[in-house]
């Protein structure tokens, strides 16, 4: 039966707390097949190969928790039903992606398809506008952090400047609409819009670094 990975972190991450203890355990296992012969030193040896863990498996069950640590906060925190979090999910993706490489060398293999399946779900996210604009519309993140060209792809802002436009010009047919019933004669709620988010598109501009709360968004 396939066994997902936030069950191996939970039994890895227990593994590691219970260290201490394993390491009694290890050394019972390391001597069980002394004093024995024949088909019970055998089939002792047998099962010695099965529970012992040698200093390098502890070294690689370390390194898995750490690498599905990660894993396992962004799993927790994007879902959260008590905030939105649509405008989280490419820095997010992002964070996770520049972790996976940091093991690329030990865990060549599983970071390689975690990257592969990141991939596919990083750019249906970029093509999706509504996830797009609810990163650039957030004050903490913007068009600004999209302008890294060390971390996106330069036709990602300009991507974010056309939703933004069309955003824009959707909101102020609608609040046209809604000003023409209401009074034709005042100020018209899309000219006020106009001005609002005109000024809200141009403050992104001017976000000089992205600033991070906690680890996670230290990117």
């Amino acid at each position: 039966m396939p066994v997902r990975w936030n069950t191996t972190f939970a039994e890895t991450e227990r593994a590691i707390l219970l260290w201490p203890i394993c390491t009694v355990i290890n050394a019972w296992v390391e001597q069980m097949e002394q004093s024995l012969s024949g088909q019970k030193k055998a089939a002792a040896t047998r099962k010695k190969k099965k529970l012992y863990l040698s200093p390098q498996d502890w070294e690689k069950l370390i390194i898995i928790c750490d690498v599905l640590t990660v894993l396992n906060e962004l799993t927790h925190f994007l879902s959260k039903s008590s905030i939105p979090t649509i405008s989280m999910v490419l820095p997010f993706y992002k964070y996770l992606q520049m972790h996976l490489k940091k093991y690329q060398v030990s865990l060549r293999f599983a970071c390689q398809k975690a990257l592969e399946k990141l991939d596919v779900y990083m750019t249906a996210a970029v093509e999706s506008k509504y996830v797009l604009l609810g990163a650039v519309l957030h004050p903490f993140t913007r068009i600004k952090y999209f302008e890294n060209t060390s971390l996106w792809a330069l036709r990602i802002p300009t991507h974010a400047h056309v939703l933004l436009a069309e955003l824009y010009k959707e909101y102020v047919n609608e609040a046209n609409i809604s000003d023409k019933q209401k009074d034709n004669t005042s100020v018209g709620i899309g000219q006020k819009l106009s001005t609002i988010f005109g000024t809200a598109v141009t403050a992104g501009r001017t976000l000089q670094n992205l600033v991070g709360v906690g680890h996670i968004w230290q990117i």
